[in-house]
């Protein structure tokens, strides 16, 4: 399945391999700027122009949740969990806020990294990777606790986990690209 969204918030899901439209969500908010999966395809998030975040079924297309005026919040700077148990975003003053997606509670991920910064889940659900400035930190997302960190990365993109979640890559700024890992 393939996803859009609108200027007027609409949000378009398709047959990737048809291109036939599956269903049309009215998203009511104004322009949608991103649109991301859960990893097990039974929800989508979108974010919009007014900082509405709202979580819609792809099997019903009706709205699960609804997160208005979400303070500061970027389109960039939010993850969804493979198997659609978390959102993760970050919040300028507040770091990363850790979303449950079936209680829709939150836990912020305490950070001492300033601005804003990129997340993105591990694809195991147990990892949480921050990219802020030259900090690439990476937390446990069960305990909320920092298990790896890195300074002086010239960080240029999100960092991506490898499919097995047992590594990163990251775009430097510097046109190399990183990988970190258990060596071999």
């Amino acid at each position: 399945m393939a996803t859009g969204g609108s200027q007027d918030g609409d949000i378009k899901l398709f047959d990737i391999e048809t291109g036939k439209e599956l269903r049309s969500i009215d998203g009511g908010s104004g322009a949608t700027w991103a649109l991301r999966y859960s990893g097990d395809g039974k929800s989508v998030v979108a974010s919009h122009a007014n900082r509405a975040v709202r979580a819609y079924s792809t099997s019903e297309g009706t709205l699960l949740k609804n997160i208005d005026d979400l303070p500061g919040f970027n389109s960039s700077t939010y993850d969804l969990s493979k198997d659609g148990k978390y959102m993760a975003t970050w919040l300028p003053g507040d770091g990363v806020v850790l979303i449950d997606m079936k209680s829709w509670t939150s836990s912020r991920i305490e950070t001492e990294d300033e601005g804003a910064g990129l997340v993105s889940i591990s694809p195991t659900s147990r990892h949480l990777v921050t990219a802020v400035g030259t900090k690439l930190r990476v937390y446990e997302i069960e305990t909320r606790k920092e298990v790896i960190a890195f300074d002086d990365i010239p960080i240029g993109s999100r960092p991506a986990w490898l499919a097995d979640g047992s590594g990163l890559v990251v775009a430097g700024s510097d046109g190399n690209i990183l990988i970190f890992g258990k060596g071999k």
